[in-house]
C-alpha cells in the first residue's frame, strides 16, 4: 500500500540525522568552492612553453624507440625465417 505525501504529513528524524545531513551539504558546498576558486585561477595563469631543450630530449627518445623497435622487428624477421624454413623442411618429408 502506497503512502501518500501531503501538507499533514510528517518526518520523523533525529537531531543526530539533520546535524549529519547539514554537515554534508556544507561540506559539499565547500569543495564546490573550493574546485571553483582552483580552476579559475588555472585558467588565469600563462601556458608553459616546452622549451628547446625538452623538445629535443623527446624527439631523441621518440627516435631511441624507434631504433629498439626496428632492432626487435629484425630479430623477430630471423626468428620467423628460421621457422618458415623448419616448416618448409617439414612439409617436404
Amino acid at each position: 500500500m502506497a503512502t501518500e505525501i501531503s501538507k499533514e504529513t510528517k518526518l520523523k528524524l533525529s537531531l543526530e540525522t539533520i546535524i549529519s545531513l547539514g554537515f554534508a551539504l556544507v561540506s559539499i558546498t565547500a569543495v564546490y568552492f573550493t574546485l571553483e576558486g582552483k580552476i579559475a585561477t588555472a585558467m588565469e595563469l600563462p601556458k608553459a612553453p616546452i622549451e628547446r631543450v625538452e623538445f629535443d630530449l623527446r624527439i631523441e627518445a621518440i627516435g631511441s624507440q624507434v631504433m629498439t623497435n626496428g632492432k626487435q622487428l629484425e630479430e623477430i624477421k630471423a626468428q620467423l625465417d628460421k621457422l618458415d624454413a623448419r616448416l618448409y623442411e617439414l612439409s617436404r618429408k
